[in-house]
């Protein structure tokens, strides 16, 4: 759960709505308990006409920032993928090199300056995977935030269609 502060944040972005739609829009409704940042907070903030009613244009909007969040999911949710596969195949080339080092010092007749080359740089590929690793942890978090805020805008987007549908009965959108 997202602390309280985020919630009221919502509503610093009122006011640039209310610019963008014109002076006679509203909230359709205080901001729900299921918001859980302040980006799905301020979807939530949709406008109704003068008379209160979800308009066809309002519900298309919704479904449009509902579709992007999608899109953005799916695309940060594709480069934690690739971040968690190049890092599977940096600690992978780091174990290689690590085993070729320790075979080469178990090899070895004396202790030289080459034979530490070859375990610097498994350390250095070592350390590269974690970075990796790091990466893809944080863009695979960041995928399971847009996940909840796509998920979220998409139930305001139902639920502005239906009421659409109920505002407007004779509506074919």
């Amino acid at each position: 759960r997202v602390p309280h502060f985020h919630r009221p944040m919502a509503w610093l972005f009122l006011p640039v709505a209310a610019l963008a739609w014109g002076p006679q829009v509203q909230p359709l409704r205080p901001v729900p308990a299921w918001c859980v940042t302040p980006l799905a907070c301020t979807s939530v903030l949709m406008m109704v006409d003068e008379q209160g009613r979800v308009t066809r244009e309002e519900a298309e909007t919704a479904i449009e920032m509902a579709e992007a969040l999608a899109a953005e999911a799916l695309q940060a949710r594709q480069e934690a993928n690739e971040l968690a596969d190049e890092a599977e195949r940096k600690s992978l080339l780091a174990a290689d090199e690590s085993e070729g080092a320790a075979s080469q010092l178990d090899r070895a007749d004396k202790f030289g300056l080459s034979l530490l080359s070859a375990s610097t740089m498994a350390q250095r590929t070592s350390l590269d995977a974690g970075a990796l690793i790091a990466e893809a942890v944080e863009a695979s978090e960041r995928a399971d935030q847009l996940d909840v805020e796509s998920a979220s805008a998409l139930a305001q987007a139902e639920e502005l269609i239906a009421q659409h549908y109920e505002d407007f009965p004779d509506s074919d959108a």
